[in-house]
């Protein structure tokens, strides 16, 4: 069969995730396998890139044209020793270079196969609740910088060109209205529940390209809709403070030395922001702009709450309820701190969880086919609690503690 080739450059993990997710968008469906521009140093990175590539929605892993594995090989119920994924828990991590960018081409007959999953037990494919929406999702400053939160944050997130979201949206009302087994002419209370509680996005994230009249139909079916307009990034020499909150991105060994200067506060924030961040951490950060200048949103309408605004004028936060949702509007660039604890707030909302609580710092996890996906982007060992099932990587059973190698990667089956 052919599938969809998508060369993934050397990068951070962040730019990493990045590229992987908008590899997914371009599929629109279709199998896909991740080509990775690096040369692993030894097995634990193999599997790890092989690991990390169908956590992302791929059907298959390659390092430069080698084959690394496909969606077969950790999504049957074989024993691990039969497939020959049995590795030692230690690796070395190989340099890369810090970029970021996909490149997609059709080819045939290379040694991965597009595994068909369909119909089968497991499913490698899963939901995302979160959804970033763009005409061009590679070139937004605005979609990068959210989804680079959620990924940090850990959220079940996937990223839609805007081509294909008008097909998927449209889709996604229908669902929205019909529900399972709920008529169209039931009230917004059993929808809105049956939604919450259903296997569909429940916060859009979308940018400037989007036109937002056309997002009001899925705010008032009750999904949380974020509207960032600011597609430039901060002032120069301004310090963001993605150092406190990116839980996996500052586990890594090669951090940036910190320079700038924070950026304006924000004024009047209100309380439920103010409470979302105060869990951030302690002491609670300050919700921030990254740059001076007045915030874009000018007009406010009659039903819009300002969250937050900015010192230099303008509302830097808004949100405008409709329905059973609501439009939060972004008219300036927020930093790191800021981003994820309005993520936090619309998660509340939205009644969106983290895909899994109380990780250490760099460790990504994700839930495809029935499985929990584990991925150590940290430079040690890292300890994970609640873990139990079958790693299907190393054939080991899981009975609540593990311990996870640098660079290392499970798959770990329930029981």
């Amino acid at each position: 069969m052919t599938s969809l080739f998508v060369s993934i450059l050397a990068a951070s993990p962040r730019a990493t995730a990045f590229a992987l997710d908008c590899a997914h968008a371009r599929a629109r469906g279709r199998a896909w396998i991740a080509d990775f521009d690096t040369d692993p140093k030894s097995a634990v990175e193999e599997v790890g890139l092989l690991v990390l590539a169908l956590a992302h929605g791929a059907q298959g892993a390659l390092a430069r044209g080698r084959v690394l594995g496909n969606a077969s090989d950790l999504f049957t119920d074989d024993p691990a020793q039969d497939r020959g994924l049995g590795i030692e828990t230690t690796g070395r991590e190989g340099a890369g270079m810090e970029k970021s960018g996909v490149e997609a081409v059709d080819l045939e007959g290379t040694g991965v196969e597009g595994a068909d999953l369909g119909g089968t037990r497991r499913d490698v494919q899963s939901a995302p609740r979160i959804l970033c929406v763009s005409t061009t999702p590679t070139a937004s400053l605005a979609i990068q910088r959210w989804h680079a939160s959620s990924w940090e944050a850990g959220y079940s997130l996937g990223i839609r060109e805007a081509q294909e979201c008008s097909e998927a949206l449209q889709g996604l009302s229908e669902a929205l209205l019909r529900g399972h087994g709920v008529p169209r002419g039931a009230g917004d209370g059993d929808r809105q529940e049956w939604t919450r509680s259903g296997d569909l996005p429940r916060i859009l994230i979308t940018d400037s390209s989007i036109e937002e009249e056309g997002l009001f139909p899925f705010v008032e079916e009750g999904m949380q809709v974020i509207l960032d307009y600011c597609e430039d990034e901060g002032d120069e020499g301004v310090l963001d403070s993605g150092f406190l909150v990116d839980r996996i991105s500052r586990a890594g060994r090669h951090t940036q030395a910190l320079t700038g200067t924070p950026g304006p506060l924000l004024r009047d924030v209100a309380p439920t922001l103010k409470r979302a961040m105060d869990r951030l951490l302690d002491p609670s950060p300050a919700a921030r702009s990254l740059q001076a200048r007045a915030s874009l949103l000018v007009e406010q309408g009659e039903e819009e709450e300002t969250i937050a605004l900015h010192p230099a004028g303008g509302a830097a936060i808004t949100r405008e309820p409709c329905g059973t949702g609501a439009l939060w509007r972004i008219g300036s660039v927020v930093d790191s701190a800021t981003r994820r604890g309005l993520l936090n707030l619309i998660g509340a909302y939205a009644r969106v969880q983290l895909s899994r609580a109380d990780l250490p710092d760099g460790i990504e996890a994700a839930q495809r086919g029935g499985m929990l996906l584990l991925i150590n982007h940290a430079d040690r060992a890292r300890e994970i609690s609640g873990v139990f099932g079958t790693d299907r990587v190393s054939g080991s059973l899981c009975t609540g503690h593990v311990v996870l190698g640098r660079a290392g990667a499970m798959a770990v089956a329930a029981l």
